[in-house]
C-alpha cells in the first residue's frame, strides 16, 4: 500500500519538463523530469518494471544528496530517436551529461536492456570532491501486496535480481567498480535519497557477496556509491546497465523451491582520486 501511494504521489507531482518516453522492440521506459527512471515495462504482459532508479550527488561540505536536476539545473534535452535520450545539467562549476538507452527484444521475447551513463566534468578552476550514488528499486511483476524478489551481489558492481513468482532475472552492472553498495528494504533507500531524510548517506556494504536479500523473498532496493576528486577540467563517467531476461525453466523451478523452503524454515568505502 505504501509503495502504491508513493507511486501515485510521483505521478501527481508537477513536472518542470515533460517526462520522456523511450521505446524499443516490445519494451518501454519513462524518464521523469528530474532524471528518475520511473517505469520499465516489457511485454507481453507489461508488468515487469523498475519502480525508481536515479542518480544523486553530494559535494564535500554538503549535508544531503540531491538529484542532478536539483543540484545543477537542466540545461538541455535531446531525443533524436525513440530509444535514446540525453540530458545535460550544469551549475556551480560542475556539468553532468546523462545518456539513457533502451534496447528491447522482439515481441514476446521478454528480454530488454536499459542503460544509463553520466559524465561529470569539473568546469571550475579549482578541484572538486564529490560523492555520487546510483539508486535502483527493481520490481519483477510488481505486486504491492506480495512482492517476492531477491537481490544478490554476485560480483563487485554486479547485482542480480530474481523473482520467486516470475521466471525473470535482471542483472544490473555498474562501472567503474563502486566504493560501496547496499541492498536493503526499499523505504530505507527511498528516504535516504528521494526524500533525503537521513543527512549525509554512507552505504553499508551489506549484505556480503553472494548473500541474497531479503530471505525469504520480498521487496528490496539497492544502491552503489563512488567518491571522486576531480581536478579542474577533469571528467569521470559512471555507467549502469540492467539486462532483463527469462530464467531457464530448470533454474526457475529451483528458485521457486528454494523460496518455498525459506518460507518454511522461517515460519569501506574509500575516496577515489582521478589521475
Amino acid at each position: 500500500m505504501i509503495r502504491t501511494l508513493l507511486l501515485l504521489a510521483l505521478v501527481a507531482m508537477p513536472l518542470a519538463v515533460p517526462a520522456a518516453t523511450l521505446t524499443s522492440g516490445d519494451s518501454e521506459s519513462t524518464v521523469s523530469d528530474d532524471g528518475l527512471i520511473t517505469v520499465w515495462r516489457v511485454e507481453p504482459d507489461g508488468s515487469d518494471n523498475i519502480f525508481l532508479s536515479g542518480l544523486y550527488l553530494r559535494r564535500d561540505g554538503e549535508t544531503s544528496e540531491s538529484s542532478l536536476a536539483a543540484a545543477l539545473g537542466l540545461i538541455e534535452e535531446i531525443q533524436d530517436t525513440p530509444d535514446m535520450l540525453r540530458r545535460r545539467y550544469g551549475g556551480n562549476g560542475l556539468d553532468a551529461v546523462v545518456d539513457y538507452r533502451l534496447t528491447g527484444g522482439p515481441e514476446g521475447s521478454r528480454s530488454a536492456i536499459l542503460s544509463r551513463s553520466v559524465t561529470l566534468t569539473n568546469t571550475a578552476d579549482t578541484p572538486i570532491s564529490l560523492t555520487l550514488f546510483d539508486y535502483t528499486d527493481l520490481d519483477i511483476r510488481f505486486n504491492p501486496q506480495d512482492q517476492l524478489d531477491q537481490a544478490t551481489l554476485i560480483a563487485p558492481g554486479v547485482i542480480e535480481t530474481v523473482s520467486a513468482n516470475s521466471p525473470i532475472v535482471i542483472t544490473t552492472t555498474v562501472t567503474p567498480t563502486p566504493d560501496a553498495h547496499q541492498i536493503t528494504d526499499f523505504l530505507t533507500l527511498y528516504f535516504a535519497f528521494f526524500l533525503d531524510q537521513d543527512g549525509p548517506t554512507a552505504l553499508t556494504d551489506t549484505p556480503a557477496l553472494g548473500e541474497p536479500f531479503p530471505v525469504p523473498a520480498g521487496d528490496n532496493a539497492f544502491a552503489f556509491e563512488w567518491g571522486f576528486d576531480l581536478a579542474a577540467g577533469e571528467s569521470v563517467t559512471v555507467s549502469q546497465t540492467s539486462v532483463l531476461a527469462p530464467v531457464p525453466l530448470p533454474a526457475a523451478a529451483a528458485l521457486l523451491l528454494s523460496g518455498l523452503g525459506a518460507f518454511a524454515a522461517l515460519r569501506g568505502r574509500g575516496r577515489r582520486t582521478m589521475a
